[in-house]
């Protein structure tokens, strides 16, 4: 059925949930759409049923054990009654307008629709993108990512179509299955239907918690490329940038942080510190 199913793991976010529910449900209600919100506990200790009352629509499914995001994210994408998904992290929120944009896009079949997003840190927002980036997109591709790394920030850029990917890769080290969700979208691209918005209407916050601050990307990419290449064969010929990366290859490694300072505004504010 047409429409949009929001899929949101929780563990632990009791400081952001209800920021982020209260965006999401505000955005779909004036958006003309058919949609869910689904929340898929993997905290099991934690009862989170008081969240019900933030919207007609929402679901709450728990985890009988802590299985980690990705488990979490398929279980959603397996209980999804909408053509198109959106997962979003516990500790982010949209603008008002968001899903009235994506609304457009799905009634074109569009098989991903992929934002500009807000960083935002200790309260200040920075566009992520500049204008270079709806030019460098267009030529995006897997090899690029292989070398470069990840150019996305978080999944919650992304609405995708339930069909246009395979499940979320699940891993020991958990990281990097958002990372080759994207990667398995932009394989074979020419095939599929993508649309970027330039319009930042999704919002990153980075705080002391963030997943990414906490994960090994190098090991759990590591791990996700040699599970995905049982789904993708081809993707073989792109393991020694992958090797090349980890190893510290300086050539890899500097092109792909030249790339992002040509093509990201929050590149700057956020990672500066980190290369002097």
């Amino acid at each position: 059925m047409k429409g949009i199913s929001v899929i949101i793991p929780y563990y632990k976010g009791e400081k952001y949930i209800k920021e982020t529910i209260e965006t999401v449900n505000r955005a779909l209600e004036i958006s003309s759409m058919n949609y869910e919100i689904i929340i898929i506990n993997d905290s099991p200790e934690e009862d989170i049923s008081r969240y019900l009352i933030l919207s007609s629509k929402l679901r709450i499914i728990n985890n009988q054990l802590n299985e980690g995001i990705a488990y979490s994210r398929n279980k959603g994408k397996k209980l999804a009654n909408y053509s198109h998904l959106h997962f979003i992290d516990q500790d982010d929120w949209i603008e008002e307008n968001f899903y009235k944009k994506v609304y457009s896009y799905i009634q074109k079949s569009y098989d991903a629709i992929i934002f500009n997003y807000n960083l935002c840190e200790k309260n200040k927002l920075t566009t992520g993108y500049n204008l270079l980036f709806s030019q460098y997109i267009k030529i995006l591709s897997p090899k690029q990512m292989f070398k470069y790394g990840n150019f996305f920030k978080t999944i919650g850029q992304l609405i995708v179509k339930k069909e246009a990917f395979s499940e979320f890769i699940e891993t020991e080290t958990m990281g990097s299955d958002d990372a080759y969700l994207f990667i398995d979208l932009f394989w074979n691209r020419k095939s599929k239907k993508i649309k970027y918005i330039k319009e930042p209407l999704f919002n990153y916050r980075v705080h002391e918690n963030n997943y990414t601050e906490k994960t090994d990307f190098f090991k759990s990419s590591a791990e996700c490329f040699h599970k995905y290449k049982k789904i993708n064969k081809e993707v073989a010929k792109y393991e020694k940038y992958l090797l090349k990366r980890s190893s510290g290859d300086l050539y890899l490694i500097y092109m792909g942080r030249i790339i992002r300072l040509l093509t990201r505004h929050d590149y700057v504010s956020l990672y500066w510190r980190k290369l002097l």
